[in-house]
């Protein structure tokens, strides 16, 4: 996305929240990853060393605070041994020692464990700081097995970049504009078709730039009938 565009998804959340009623204000589907890589996202890798409550207020941001102005909890989460696979340009610069989340779920704030390592993708800039939020994917690679931690950086590294240049992925979970129509040999879909893999462990590319296909567990789906897989 653009500049424009990042700063008007910002200004939506807000406004959003501003008006709908916090048990109801975070409404959103993770889609998959190699959507949002191709459309250029924020691609990172980390690992949390500390978690901090932070109140925002007049614009800053404070480790305590004690009036009665309301003032907005946030995580801030200081970050080691950053890796960008990708950044957007507004990103590029920005100081990445914290990144931030807000506290409410309600929100689409993101708790982040301290001591792990996490894959993202997504995220926006605001008040010249990078914050996280559920709606977005995040992998904890702590929580997978040596084999699928190896999949998602070769994802990250190498099959996700293969894959923007000649195929898409096709999201259709919940009818949403991601599923693309007519099919062809350069699209890649994402159903629930009671399957127990997983899509986001996978990686959707060509190796001829002719036919697309699913790369799931070290092995390609051969077929166009299995290029659906589920969530």
């Amino acid at each position: 996305m653009s500049r424009y565009s990042n700063l008007l998804l910002v200004c939506l959340i807000n406004f959003v929240l501003l008006l709908v009623p916090s048990s109801m204000s975070c409404k959103c589907y993770q889609e998959h990853e190699q959507i949002a890589y191709c459309r250029g996202d924020n691609a990172l890798k980390f690992t949390v060393d500390e978690r901090t409550i932070v109140y925002k207020i007049n614009g800053q941001y404070l480790e305590s605070y004690s009036g009665s102005e309301y003032a907005e909890e946030f995580y801030r989460y200081r970050i080691s041994d950053l890796t960008k696979y990708q950044t957007k340009s507004d990103a590029a610069t920005v100081d990445m020692t914290y990144i931030y989340s807000r506290v409410s779920g309600a929100a689409c704030g993101r708790f982040l464990e301290t001591d792990a390592t996490y894959v993202t993708v997504g995220g926006y800039i605001q008040d010249n700081r990078f914050f996280i939020h559920s709606c977005m994917n995040i992998i904890n690679l702590d929580s997978l097995d040596v084999f699928n931690q190896t999949m998602t950086l070769l994802n990250m590294q190498v099959l996700y970049k293969l894959g923007c240049k000649f195929c898409q992925v096709s999201d259709c979970r919940y009818n949403t504009p991601d599923c693309l129509t007519p099919k062809n040999s350069s699209i890649c879909e994402v159903q629930t078709l009671g399957d127990s893999r997983q899509p986001f462990q996978s990686a959707c590319f060509s190796m001829s730039s002719k036919n697309c296909y699913w790369y799931v567990s070290g092995s390609f789906l051969p077929s166009q009938m299995k290029k659906s897989i589920s969530t």
